[in-house]
Protein backbone atom coordinates (compact mmCIF):
# COMPACT_ATOMS: atom_id res chain seq x y z
CA UNK A 1 0.00 0.00 0.00
CA UNK A 2 2.86 2.42 0.74
CA UNK A 3 4.42 1.88 -2.69
CA UNK A 4 1.07 2.48 -4.36
CA UNK A 5 0.48 5.61 -2.28
CA UNK A 6 3.93 6.92 -3.21
CA UNK A 7 3.34 6.23 -6.91
CA UNK A 8 -0.07 7.90 -6.87
CA UNK A 9 1.31 10.87 -4.98
CA UNK A 10 4.08 11.26 -7.54
CA UNK A 11 1.56 10.99 -10.41
CA UNK A 12 -0.43 13.86 -8.91
CA UNK A 13 2.42 15.96 -7.48
CA UNK A 14 4.76 16.04 -10.48
CA UNK A 15 2.26 17.57 -12.94
CA UNK A 16 1.23 20.10 -10.28
CA UNK A 17 4.86 21.05 -9.63
CA UNK A 18 5.55 21.18 -13.37
CA UNK A 19 2.63 23.56 -13.91
CA UNK A 20 3.73 25.77 -11.03
CA UNK A 21 7.32 26.07 -12.26
CA UNK A 22 7.16 25.76 -16.06
CA UNK A 23 3.70 26.86 -17.19
CA UNK A 24 2.54 29.43 -14.65
CA UNK A 25 5.26 32.03 -14.45
CA UNK A 26 5.53 35.07 -12.21
CA UNK A 27 2.53 35.94 -10.08
CA UNK A 28 0.35 33.05 -11.18
CA UNK A 29 3.06 30.51 -10.30
CA UNK A 30 3.54 32.11 -6.90
CA UNK A 31 -0.22 32.09 -6.31
CA UNK A 32 -0.50 28.40 -7.21
CA UNK A 33 2.39 27.60 -4.88
CA UNK A 34 0.72 29.47 -2.00
CA UNK A 35 -2.53 27.63 -2.69
CA UNK A 36 -0.58 24.37 -2.32
CA UNK A 37 0.82 25.58 1.00
CA UNK A 38 -2.50 26.65 2.56
CA UNK A 39 -3.28 23.17 3.99
CA UNK A 40 0.01 23.38 5.95
CA UNK A 41 -1.59 26.16 7.97
CA UNK A 42 -4.20 23.74 9.33
CA UNK A 43 -3.27 21.11 11.87
CA UNK A 44 -3.04 17.50 10.68
CA UNK A 45 -5.50 16.56 13.43
CA UNK A 46 -8.08 19.03 12.14
CA UNK A 47 -7.66 17.72 8.59
CA UNK A 48 -8.07 14.12 9.79
CA UNK A 49 -11.24 15.05 11.66
CA UNK A 50 -12.51 16.67 8.46
CA UNK A 51 -12.03 13.39 6.61
CA UNK A 52 -13.89 11.58 9.42
CA UNK A 53 -16.82 13.99 9.12
CA UNK A 54 -16.94 13.46 5.36
CA UNK A 55 -16.60 9.67 5.27
CA UNK A 56 -18.30 8.22 8.36
CA UNK A 57 -21.66 6.46 7.97
CA UNK A 58 -23.58 9.55 9.05
CA UNK A 59 -21.23 11.84 7.15
CA UNK A 60 -21.60 14.16 4.21
CA UNK A 61 -20.51 11.83 1.40
CA UNK A 62 -22.71 8.83 2.35
CA UNK A 63 -25.69 11.18 2.74
CA UNK A 64 -24.98 12.62 -0.71
CA UNK A 65 -24.80 9.12 -2.21
CA UNK A 66 -28.22 8.30 -0.74
CA UNK A 67 -29.69 11.60 -1.91
CA UNK A 68 -28.43 11.02 -5.46
CA UNK A 69 -29.93 7.51 -5.43
CA UNK A 70 -26.58 5.76 -5.84
CA UNK A 71 -27.05 3.76 -2.63
CA UNK A 72 -30.18 2.83 -0.70
CA UNK A 73 -28.61 3.22 2.74
CA UNK A 74 -25.65 5.24 4.01
CA UNK A 75 -22.41 3.34 3.47
CA UNK A 76 -19.51 3.29 5.92
CA UNK A 77 -16.58 4.58 3.86
CA UNK A 78 -14.00 4.68 6.64
CA UNK A 79 -11.44 1.94 7.20
CA UNK A 80 -11.43 0.56 3.64
CA UNK A 81 -8.25 0.17 1.64
CA UNK A 82 -9.33 2.73 -0.95
CA UNK A 83 -10.11 5.45 1.60
CA UNK A 84 -6.92 4.74 3.51
CA UNK A 85 -5.04 5.13 0.22
CA UNK A 86 -6.78 8.46 -0.43
CA UNK A 87 -5.78 9.63 3.05
CA UNK A 88 -2.17 8.57 2.54
CA UNK A 89 -1.96 10.36 -0.79
CA UNK A 90 -3.63 13.47 0.63
CA UNK A 91 -1.29 13.72 3.61
CA UNK A 92 1.89 13.13 1.62
CA UNK A 93 0.98 15.22 -1.43
CA UNK A 94 2.13 18.50 0.06
CA UNK A 95 5.42 16.99 1.15
CA UNK A 96 6.08 15.93 -2.43
CA UNK A 97 4.93 19.06 -4.28
CA UNK A 98 7.18 21.49 -2.38
CA UNK A 99 10.49 19.65 -2.98
CA UNK A 100 9.56 19.00 -6.61
CA UNK A 101 8.82 22.70 -7.16
CA UNK A 102 12.17 23.62 -5.62
CA UNK A 103 14.02 21.03 -7.71
CA UNK A 104 12.33 22.09 -10.94
CA UNK A 105 13.04 25.77 -10.20
CA UNK A 106 16.70 24.95 -9.49
CA UNK A 107 17.03 23.03 -12.76
CA UNK A 108 15.50 25.98 -14.65
CA UNK A 109 17.94 28.55 -13.27
CA UNK A 110 21.06 26.61 -14.34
Amino acid sequence: MSALATALTLLIAFPAAWIITKVARGRSGSLLFVVCLIPFWVSETVRALGWLILLRETGVLPALLVKLGITDMPVELLYHDATILVGLVYTSLLFMVVPLVNSLKASTTR
